[in-house]
């Protein structure tokens, strides 16, 4: 068994000795093409729905490989498929990995479009391409799309339908206005909540009602307030 152990031994300096120097280095040395990746939150907005003129997200550029003592430019691009103007409709900066680190950060900045009908929308889809040695990964676009007007529907007919019963525009006013913002309706219609459904139906009613009463300058003859198709907007009742 000891002779054995000498064997393989032998073997093993015998091929690091047929090795030349420079190929283990350059075997030590060699890095292929890395990977590079973003990451964001994608969006569908429609800025009658909230107070702000432009909103901004954040886009990581994430290197699959190690870092390097050197900056590396990030190209981020807008494909053929994007209707939305850079400049007009959006910004955004420069994307950079600083030198000795795996990620890096630009800003997307979405502006309100100016003249843009009831039902028709923009788009903007942005992809990384090859930069030097880096190459596209696995998430390599993101989408985003500016609404005229309000949406058609529910962001999820699923969870807002169940929440809130049938979709119209001034049901949707009527919520930004109770909660204070998109986002905010979103956080009621959630899985998270499910648990406290009628709870949340029975504060809309009667937030509603209270709305009613408060504003009867905005009913029909009936005390209802009316959509956007003569319809009497109403509230799941508990």
């Amino acid at each position: 068994m000891k002779n054995r152990y000498f064997f393989i031994l032998s073997i093993v300096l015998l091929f690091f000795a047929a090795c030349s120097k420079s190929e283990i280095d350059t075997f030590a040395n060699t890095s292929p093409n890395e990977l590079i990746n973003i990451i964001g939150e994608e969006a569908e907005i429609g800025f009658e729905l909230i107070a702000e003129k432009e909103l901004s997200y954040e886009i990581r550029a994430l290197v699959s490989g190690f870092a390097v003592g050197y900056d590396r430019k990030i190209n981020i691009v807008a494909t053929d498929s994007t209707t939305a103007i850079e400049g007009e409709h959006y910004t955004i900066t420069e994307c950079i990995i600083p030198a000795n680190e795996v990620e890096g950060f630009c800003l997307l900045t979405l502006k309100e479009p100016i003249g843009l009908a009831e039902g028709d929308s923009l788009v903007l889809q942005l992809e990384v391409l090859k930069s030097d040695k880096l190459l596209p990964g696995l998430k390599t676009k993101l989408y985003y799309k500016l609404v005229g007007g309000f949406p058609s529907d529910w962001p999820d007919s699923f969870l807002y339908s169940y929440f809130f019963g049938d979709y119209s525009k001034k049901k949707y006013e009527f919520l930004i206005y109770l909660f204070g913002s998109v986002d905010d309706v979103a956080n009621v219609a959630n899985w998270g909540n499910i648990y406290s459904l009628t709870s949340y139906q029975f504060y809309i009613y009667k937030a509603f009602e209270q709305y009613k009463s408060d504003n009867p300058d905005l009913l029909d003859k009936q005390g209802n307030l009316l959509d956007e198709n003569g319809k009497p907007v109403e509230f799941p009742s508990v």
